[in-house]
């Protein structure tokens, strides 16, 4: 992680944990938003059951990318407040 280092010539403490803040917030909308549309069997049931698995394992991998990205952005922001 490379936090930024709140100075006199950057952006302020506030300002910058409100940046963090937000893209915390919509990382979870995200994230929200790609559990609701999980694949579903009854979706793929006149494809072969390979497709089925080859599209619970993207969208397992979009979560895991998302949740690694929140994950982040929550360790900068934390870093962020310390300083």
């Amino acid at each position: 992680m490379y936090p930024p280092k709140v100075n006199i010539n950057g952006t302020s403490k506030d300002e910058l944990v409100r940046q963090f803040l937000e893209c915390h917030e919509a990382l979870e909308a995200a994230y929200k938003a790609m559990q609701d549309c999980y694949p579903h069997g009854r979706d793929f049931q006149t494809q072969s059951p390979e497709i089925y698995r080859l599209a619970r394992d993207q969208h397992d991998r979009w979560l895991y990318n998302l949740a690694e990205m929140r994950a982040g952005i929550d360790q900068i922001g934390a870093e962020i407040l310390d300083n």
